[in-house]
């Protein structure tokens, strides 16, 4: 039987093979993320539907702002403003780098781990979305 880190270089070798890999290095929407990557093109590998048909960091930055401002996707939560809460952004790109079936791989095969937000940020964006 294979150890478990066997397993996940296997997994994740296969996995990059059928993924397209973005770099954030000139991301204006995740500044703070410019050494990561993001899987896009295929709907098995991605973290979110729009990166689906997202080919350049500027389309990367743009879908995540439009994706980060929709109202909807605050409501839902039972936030009565339409603005977004406080380090959402941040926490949306956290999400697009370090999703373990979606782009971790990709940030494996370039030898980067996307570190995790810190305890703080986390802090304020829930009691961010609970002022809300």
């Amino acid at each position: 039987m294979l150890p478990l880190q066997l397993w996940f270089l296997v997994f994740s070798s296969s996995a990059v093979a059928a993924q397209q890999c973005l770099s954030l290095a000139d991301s204006t929407a995740c500044p703070e993320f410019k050494g990561y990557y993001v899987s896009v093109g295929d709907p098995s590998f991605v973290a979110f539907p729009w990166l689906v048909n997202v080919t350049t960091v500027q389309a990367f930055d743009e879908g995540l702002r439009v994706y980060n401002t929709q109202t909807r996707l605050w409501l839902s939560l039972g936030c009565s403003s339409t603005l977004p809460p406080r380090y959402s952004l941040t926490m949306t790109c956290s999400q697009a780098v370090s999703g373990s079936t979606t782009s971790l791989p990709c940030n494996l095969e370039y030898n980067v781990l996307p570190r995790p937000v810190c305890g703080w940020t986390c802090h304020a964006y829930s009691e961010s979305i609970k002022s809300m």
